[in-house]
């Protein structure tokens, strides 16, 4: 995200390390990243979001984040208190964007903190309980599956294994191969990470009903080639969030900030600079 002057930024939040990077000027807009990722995921879209100060986050585990510990497993809702103390340091309502892993932290933070918000952006989040709720029990169980795939190779020390499967699942067969060994040899390192972050993901308490409660600008965005599971939780997410928008990028699977940059930042910017004039 940061070309050019890049500023590297940490905080301390439950004695952990949380780093983020900090670049622009005007309203801030913090982004979160997917699963298996860091603050580098913004990397084709950040130049690109002009008229605002882009905070990008290195989740738990992440990119130069300390890995999560507690005296509870990760959950969402703790992304949730970390997202507010961002925003009472930075003194006003911000912008949030998140995709996968990141829109899944976005939202519950959006229904625990809805005051310090100003628009939201949701790009594909892994919200499995609402396809439960809609009794899409194949797509949950889908999701679930590839879950405890992930979890169940590296228990058993496979963790090659464990990242091909995921990536391949969201970048298509053969993905994970043809990445450069030195970034196959980042993921690995992060693969406590990925454990969390899925488990954070089966246990979000996102409902439909509490979709309905949400009163705050959303646009969702997907791709029209993304895999059924995402397809349908943003179709719900559009049912159900009133006023929201839903906007499908042509020819993009789940991996959308990567592929299609230049239509996601235009979709991300159209919806915040709304709001900014409303």
């Amino acid at each position: 995200m940061l070309r050019g002057k890049r500023i590297a930024k940490k905080i301390n939040f439950r004695g952990l390390k949380v780093s983020y990077r900090d670049d622009g000027k005007g309203e801030p807009m913090v982004l979160l990243h997917s699963g298996g990722s860091s603050s580098r995921h913004w990397d084709k879209i950040g130049p690109q979001l002009k008229g605002f100060r882009r905070i990008a986050l290195d989740m738990f585990g992440y990119g130069a984040s300390d890995l999560f510990s507690g005296p509870d497993p990760l959950d969402h809702d703790i992304y949730g208190d970390l997202m507010a103390t961002f925003a009472a340091d930075l003194g006003g309502r911000i912008h949030v964007v998140g995709h996968s892993y990141g829109g899944s932290a976005a939202i519950r933070y959006a229904t625990r903190y809805p005051h310090q918000i100003a628009s939201l952006t949701l790009i594909e989040p892994v919200l499995p309980r609402l396809l439960r709720d809609a009794r899409e029990t194949a797509l949950y169980e889908e999701y679930a599956s590839s879950e405890e795939g992930f979890r169940t190779r590296v228990e058993a020390g496979d963790m090659e294994a464990a990242w091909r499967a995921f990536i391949d699942r969201y970048s298509g067969e053969g993905s994970w191969d043809a990445l450069p060994d030195k970034v196959r040899k980042a993921r690995m390192k992060e693969t406590d990470a990925t454990v969390h972050a899925f488990h954070a993901n089966l246990e979000n308490s996102m409902t439909i009903k509490r979709c309905g409660q949400i009163r705050l600008p959303v646009c969702v965005i997907s791709g029209s080639e993304t895999r059924d599971p995402d397809r349908r939780t943003a179709e719900i997410l559009g049912k159900e969030i009133l006023g929201a928008s839903h906007i499908v990028i042509e020819g993009a699977g789940h991996m959308s900030p990567l592929t299609h940059p230049d239509e996601v930042a235009a979709a991300i910017l159209s919806h915040a600079f709304s709001q900014m004039a409303a």
